[in-house]
């Protein structure tokens, strides 16, 4: 019996458990096959660990151990590191700070230190110990299965929404069919919370859109708080109301969201058309990788998955060293989204160009001249927050410029955001009990709703627009008119939900 062969499984369902709990954090934003990298990644580290720690005890249990310890450190660093600076008090030497992640490297190379030392002097069954290791690694992968399994059932439910009343998708244009863009310039919020949150004043910028046409809608608010809700929604042309019911089960469910972004309605009937769809890849799930759009353009040749795989990495120990490379890399992503619009306006066919620019969503990667803003500068977030936009507002100009330069005939231009810039006073209690949002005081949450929202459209002026118009709209207005549609207005509402509860929604 006691030579009997021991079933270690730990250090397999450890390794494999990060990436299956980041994936269960994310349904529907990524493909199954997008998990092929970030776990090939995992067992890399596990070998290689499980070698190291082999070639010390030269016994299977110890070693198995051991490398299940190494592994909880490794990738749930990031989550110790948030733990401590949020509880832990700041430790001074003299009179210089101790940095969190200093102290928390100590504590886990001792740790880890004494972690070895104890198994190797240890000279009792270790058969207890494994079993305990076993059972708590099976327990947190059962749990994750839970939230996964009912996702990948429930992929085939039928969520998607009836065509707005009205279209028809066999109507000609009117005149040649003009390139349209569609420009998501992410969390840009509007005029008036940039002057009274910020103290920007950005009417400069208002009035050069203005003065190129655009009609810029002062009162405008975004009709969902988060980037998937809104876009599914704007290129949709329609509310969600039709998710939820059906969703309510699993109200983490985003899979059909997702896919109403990725396969949207506005794209489908301009493709109808004979319009060429052109995708600039967001770096974010639904929008890096829009469905059938016939011209996908990226400045890396390597894009699925990216987010998902370094989300995995900022939680790694690995997250100081490759810091730099992930924030170079959205910068380059940005820049070369704003760079190369103009050039679309040079191909023959008529295009429909969506671009969803994360920026000036934060983090803060640029100051007014592009530059990365400097740390020891000593910037607040009135400072950072200016210097993004205006560097938005510079290259949005630019972008603008070429565009209408190089275009043959007039384009109509969307410049909207999903969503404002309010940090939403609802997280804290999003948190604790999701029910509690309907308790939220509405001024908390407006400032997530106000967004930037102009339209530049050739032939008619600000015909069909006003102050009020909502993104729901935005579609419908341009199809009405460049496509002899019928389509009626929506009344424009707002509505908020957390995260854990996606389609309970609350109207603001």
């Amino acid at each position: 019996m006691h030579n009997s062969p021991r079933v270690i499984l730990h250090p397999l369902l450890l390794a494999a458990y990060p990436v299956l709990f980041l994936y269960g954090q994310n349904l529907g934003e990524v493909a199954l096959e997008g998990l092929v990298i970030p776990l090939t990644f995992a067992f890399a580290v596990l070998s290689v660990s499980y070698s190291l720690f082999f070639l010390h005890f030269r016994e299977m249990e110890r070693t198995s151990l051991m490398t299940s310890l190494f592994l909880v450190i490794f990738f749930f660093s990031g989550i110790f590191a948030e733990l401590l600076s949020k509880y832990a008090p700041l430790l001074y030497l003299g009179e210089t700070v101790i940095p969190h992640q200093f102290i928390l490297v100590f504590f886990s190379a001792a740790f880890l230190t004494l972690s070895l030392s104890l198994l190797s002097g240890h000279k009792g069954d270790l058969k207890p110990i494994t079993f305990y290791f076993n059972l708590l690694a099976s327990t947190l992968a059962l749990l994750n299965l839970l939230t996964v399994v009912p996702f990948l059932l429930s992929t085939s439910l039928n969520g998607s929404q009836s065509s707005p009343t009205g279209l028809h998708p066999e109507a000609e244009c009117t005149g040649a069919c003009p390139d349209i863009y569609y420009i998501i310039l992410d969390a840009y919020p509007r005029d008036d919370v940039l002057r009274e949150s910020f103290g920007f004043e950005n009417g400069p910028f208002i009035d050069s859109l203005s003065s190129r046409g655009f009609y810029v809608a002062s009162d405008s608010r975004s009709n969902y708080a988060n980037s998937y809700q809104s876009l599914s929604s704007s290129l949709n042309m329609d509310y969600l109301d039709a998710l939820v019911d059906s969703m309510k089960s699993a109200s983490m469910n985003r899979y059909m969201v997702y896919e109403m972004i990725k396969e949207n309605k506005v794209q489908g009937y301009l493709e109808s058309k004979g319009y060429v769809i052109i995708n600039f890849r967001s770096g974010w799930g639904p929008t890096d990788d829009m469905g059938d759009s016939d011209i996908q353009l990226s400045p890396f040749d390597f894009r699925e998955n990216n987010e998902f795989f370094v989300v995995l990495l900022q939680n790694t120990v690995l997250a100081p060293a490759i810091e730099q490379v992930i924030w170079d890399s959205r910068r380059e992503n940005i820049l070369y989204a704003f760079d190369n619009l103009g050039g679309v306006a040079d191909m023959p066919e008529s295009t429909f160009t969506f671009a969803h620019i994360l920026c000036p969503h934060p983090p803060f990667l640029f100051d007014e001249d592009g530059s990365l803003p400097s740390s020891d500068a000593g910037l607040s977030l009135d400072d950072l927050m200016a210097g993004q936009v205006s560097f938005v507002n510079r290259k949005v100009s630019d972008a603008v410029d070429e565009i209408l330069s190089k275009s043959d005939e007039p384009p109509v231009i969307i410049l909207q955001a999903d969503h404002g810039t309010g940090l939403l006073g609802s997280n804290s209690v999003c948190m604790l009990k999701p029910s509690s949002i309907y308790s939220v005081n509405e001024s908390e949450l407006e400032d997530r709703m106000k967004i930037l929202n102009a339209y530049l459209l050739p032939g008619g002026g600000s015909e069909g627009l006003y102050e009020s118009i909502s993104p729901v709209n935005s579609f419908r207005v341009v199809f009405n008119r460049y496509f002899h549609e019928n389509l009626t207005l929506l009344e424009d509402r707002s509505f908020i939900s957390c995260d854990s509860d996606t389609f309970n929604f609350r109207e603001l």
